[in-house]
């Protein structure tokens, strides 16, 4: 609830206060909407499915549609949309510090939402490559101990399974591909920025080139540490995944790597709750927003 309202709120601060409508928050609003919806389909799914069934894994209640197609496509939709815009508001800075005439020519509200459309359209491909993971709904029936205990438990449970041992074992590794692509471009962008910045490099016909320096660098540590918080907070959960994917689980039992598996989870929703949080804590601009919208 937190992490919806947040940047829900966020998204509200940018639509009333004038000054804020820049490129840069455009990206940050769909950031804030993909965050929302991985809230939404991941933490929410499993918040419901507690509610449904005492059996951890239970799909069965959710059904084919809704809980094996129509929630894991979203929930996907909304990280891979989350990584991309992070790489695509490092673009936007990296051409408005490094390549500002180029920035210039680029900038403008056609090519802005041509970007956002293959931002969603790009992320609906990667979280369409995973549905064969996990499309087929399989019944099975569970034996419990005959102690009292486990009496009212349901003997019927589901879940959802790929349609083959390649695809769920392909699962891993495309989820955490544009991951680290999406890391070494953020850093390698970030690096370039950061020498331009300390060279001082401005663009000529800037009539007030010291604020507008002040400004962009403001920025650029602002979304720098943003995207340090987002991939710091992501890592954890996807070099997991990629070492298990591999086999190599260390001699782990079932148990532990789930208790595992859900501490790194909840690590990523962490990350999609506080976004907002580090833009105001970090750049007084998007402070003074914040409280011009709450008054």
């Amino acid at each position: 609830m937190f992490g919806v309202v947040n940047n829900l709120f966020f998204s509200v601060v940018v639509f009333r206060v004038k000054r804020m409508r820049t490129v840069t928050n455009h990206y940050l609003v769909q950031l804030a909407v993909t965050d929302i919806l991985y809230i939404l389909f991941a933490a929410g799914e499993r918040i419901l499915r507690f509610t449904m069934s005492p059996i951890v894994s239970d799909k069965g209640s959710e059904g084919l549609i809704f809980g094996c197609i129509i929630i894991p496509f979203f929930r996907s939709l909304g990280y891979f949309a989350s990584l991309f815009f992070i790489t695509l508001v490092t673009l936007e800075m990296f051409l408005a510090i490094c390549k500002p005439i180029k920035h210039m020519v680029l900038n403008s509200r056609g090519l802005t939402l041509k970007l956002t459309r293959g931002v969603w359209g790009s992320a609906s491909f990667f979280a369409g490559l995973l549905i064969t993971s996990y499309c087929i709904l399989e019944h099975y029936c569970v034996i419990w101990p005959a102690a009292e205990t486990y009496q009212h438990l349901p003997t019927i449970a589901a879940s959802c399974e790929p349609v083959s041992q390649w695809a769920n074992e392909a699962h891993n590794i495309i989820q955490s591909a544009p991951f680290y692509i999406g890391l070494v471009v953020n850093i390698t962008l970030y690096l370039c920025i950061m020498r331009s910045l300390t060279k001082k490099t401005i663009a000529p016909q800037e009539r007030r080139p010291q604020v507008h320096a002040r400004a962009r660098t403001r920025v650029a540590r602002m979304l720098a540490i943003n995207c340090l918080v987002s991939f710091g907070l992501l890592a954890p959960f996807e070099i997991f995944s990629l070492v298990t994917a591999f086999k190599t689980q260390y001699g782990l039992d079932y148990r532990t790597i789930q208790l595992i598996l859900q501490i790194l989870r909840a690590l990523g929703y962490l990350n999609s709750a506080i976004n907002p949080l580090v833009f105001y804590a970090v750049h007084p601009s998007y402070r003074r927003a914040f409280f011009e919208t709450l008054a």
